[in-house]
């Protein structure tokens, strides 16, 4: 009787990511051969996992594990980074990371062109009286936007939103995103992306902090 033992695929992917660790440390060009098998090896992981690379092979160099905006997937990021053996080289990072200077970002997406600075924002927070969680959505409000919910102006939507709260945040506190004209009619202020993130933690907190609302 045979005994067929599978290995499972966190040590499985770490096991091959040792392997090739020098060269994947040496390698920049995203679009060399390796990082495609890297891609794959993470799909054996979870088929919602995908990677970033930090540009430049200087120690420690950044890998971040990303489960793409899928929440179903955040379990297999958390086993994935918590299974990594000790990487010198390498500084393991958990869902994509906020971006530093994310309100100078630009982004063209088909014939659209978008840059962060000229984006403007509104944002409600709240907290549900029953169970007690906080609630933030989040208006865009776009140049070059035609009409609600453009699907191309969604999309960068929600890469500069990456860019400025990080995928961990965006899944777990954002309840909603509205993706607006520039020049669409909404109550109450307006503000430059540029003062997204600090805005979104303060009101998370204060929300968290502050009596129930429903």
């Amino acid at each position: 009787m045979f005994n067929l033992k599978r290995e499972k695929p966190a040590p499985a992917f770490w096991k091959w990511f040792v392997e090739n660790e020098d060269a994947l440390f040496k390698t920049v060009d995203p679009n060399a051969a390796i990082y495609e098998f890297l891609a794959e090896r993470l799909k054996k992981v979870h088929e919602s996992l995908v990677f970033e690379m930090s540009a430049a092979a200087e120690s420690p160099r950044e890998f971040v594990i990303s489960a793409d905006g899928d929440r179903e997937a955040f379990f297999a990021v958390e086993e994935l980074a918590d299974a990594a053996p000790p990487l010198p080289r390498w500084k393991i990072t958990r869902f994509r990371p906020r971006v530093p200077d994310y309100a100078s970002t630009s982004l063209q997406f088909g014939e659209h062109i978008l840059k962060a600075e000229e984006i403007e924002y509104q944002l409600l927070a709240g907290r549900d009286r029953k169970t007690g969680q906080v609630s933030l959505a989040v208006r865009l409000f776009m140049p070059g936007c035609t009409r609600e919910g453009d699907p191309d102006f969604l999309n960068m939507g929600f890469l500069l939103l990456d860019c400025a709260l990080g995928e961990y945040d965006i899944e777990t506190k954002l309840n909603m995103v509205e993706i607006l004209p520039v020049n669409q009619q909404a109550e109450g202020p307006r503000y430059p992306f540029a003062s997204l993130r600090e805005h979104f933690d303060d009101a998370f907190e204060d929300a968290l902090a502050g009596p129930s609302a429903g």
